[in-house]
């Protein structure tokens, strides 16, 4: 057969196309043309692979985009009996649950803008919280035994504060409860009258609540709580904590390092907060760092209220005034 010699040299490896007959006897002897391309380094490539990688090529990229198979998280046998379940959690609580973190924060209320900042959290339980943070103003979120306030001075430029007492009178009008955000941060009043609800992979601890019922959502294989839901009688749900990434901080013990609480009206959240902590680590407060946990005056603010045993915020005229 006449050779044919390519005049098209599109890259500096010329080509040189022939034909040739080749036998390749396989155990059903079948006989095969074969294509070869001959470069200028001598390789030779025959048509019989081109189709084999043609074929192939095409298969493995197909394989390889195909999603791999979801791995089953495990699912671990749940305790036998609340009085069970309620020890192992005592066992797995600091005797000291006092710590202090960085915390990237996330605020979202009805009928006003989304708050994100930067701040520092220091918690000694059960219920003395401080979360503070500057954004264009302060931002000031606190609990001790005796009260809570949440502070915002940008774009609200308001101060929220109330009894602690007062709390329980009417919880689900509250919206957000910084007592919850404590709670959430490891502190469970295990002296409850608790019963144990079961689903796959989790221990559920229920509890009658002032003005309703408490579930506690516990994973089977870690044995930390991962939701706490905030439920009136009929069973409606009126809040939720969701927790998760623990981490291990020594004599504070385990601590959630993302926390997200939510409260609902009408079925809807109408008020989240996230935050995602960080440089978490053991804290002891000085005499002077205990003042973190005393509520501050309000003053500067445009508007100041106060939760009142009515189950509403007031207007408190005499902190705007700096009385208080």
């Amino acid at each position: 057969m006449k050779k044919v010699k390519s005049e098209i040299r599109s890259t500096k490896f010329e080509t040189k196309p022939k034909f040739e007959y080749l036998k390749f006897k396989t155990f059903l002897e079948i006989e095969f043309w074969r294509f070869e391309f001959v470069s200028d380094f001598g390789f030779r490539i025959s048509s019989f692979a081109i189709l084999i990688a043609a074929i192939v090529f095409p298969l493995v990229i197909i394989a390889g985009c195909t999603p791999g198979q979801r791995v089953e998280e495990p699912i671990c046998p749940g305790k036998a009996s609340a009085a069970e379940a309620i020890a192992t959690l005592r066992q797995k609580q600091p005797t000291s649950l006092s710590f202090r973190a960085t915390v990237d924060c996330v605020m979202e209320f009805a009928d006003a803008p989304r708050e994100t900042f930067d701040g520092q959290m220091r918690f000694v339980a059960p219920d003395r919280l401080y979360l503070g943070g500057d954004k264009f103003g302060p931002i000031r979120i606190g609990t001790n035994e005796d009260e809570f306030w949440v502070y915002i001075k940008p774009g609200a430029d308001a101060a929220w504060w109330g009894r602690k007492k007062d709390v329980p009178l009417c919880v689900e009008k509250l919206g957000f409860n910084p007592f919850r955000l404590a709670e959430a941060l490891g502190r469970i009043d295990l002296n409850q009258d608790w019963t144990l609800m079961q689903q796959p992979g989790f221990d559920i601890l229920v509890a009658p609540d002032i003005g309703g019922i408490r579930k506690v959502y516990i994973n089977c294989c870690t044995y930390q709580v991962e939701r706490i839901e905030y439920c009136d009688v009929p069973g409606k749900l009126i809040a939720s904590a969701d927790m998760s990434d623990y981490q291990d901080v020594g004599q504070a013990g385990a601590i959630p390092r993302m926390i997200e609480l939510r409260h609902f009206r009408s079925a809807k959240a109408d008020s989240i907060l996230r935050l995602k902590l960080s440089g978490i680590s053991f804290f002891s407060p000085t005499p002077a760092q205990q003042r973190l946990f005393e509520r501050p005056e309000p003053k500067g603010y445009k508007s100041v209220y106060r939760w009142t045993e009515n189950c509403e915020f007031a207007a408190d005229t005499e902190s705007v005034e700096g009385k208080l």
